[in-house]
Formats: structure tokens, sequence, C-alpha cells
């Protein structure tokens, strides 16, 4: 994947020029994600507690596991499976 600028640099090269720049902006971008889902009612609910891990892939870029736990969630094998 190619991004359109003048250099026409790819996002490995983007990441391996400046990993201080990307890093600041991913964090930035998962906290404002935190506070999203802390504010408001999702789809599924609203959650009560969440849990986040950020590692690195080898070519340098970050990725988060969540996992979120949902007020009044819905339970496999006791609620109907309709609903879920």
């Amino acid at each position: 994947m190619r991004i359109k600028n003048d250099d026409s640099l790819s996002i490995k090269e983007l990441v391996r020029n400046d990993p201080i720049t990307c890093a600041r902006y991913y964090e930035h971008k998962m906290n404002s994600f935190r506070k999203f889902i802390g504010n408001i009612d999702l789809i599924f609910g609203k959650v009560k507690d969440y849990f986040f891990i950020t590692e690195f892939q080898s070519r340098g870029l970050l990725h988060d596991h969540k996992l979120l736990w949902v007020q009044n969630a819905l339970t496999f094998g006791v609620s109907k499976n309709e609903k879920i």
C-alpha cells in the first residue's frame, strides 16, 4: 500500500524514518478511543471495564489487543440465541 504524496513513501518507510512521531500519534489515537468507549453506550452495551495491551509488529508498527467487559452482557449458553 502506498501513500500518495510527493515522495511516494510507503507506510513502512515512513515508520522507519520517524518512529517517535508514529508512536506518539498511535498513543494519542488509543487514548482518544479509550475516552470514547468510556463515555457512550456502544451497540453492544455500556463498557464497564477494559484491558488493552500494545505490541509491536516485526516491521515496527504498533497494534493493540483489546478486551471489553460490557454491563448486562448476553451470556452464551444462557441467553437466547436470537438475542446473541
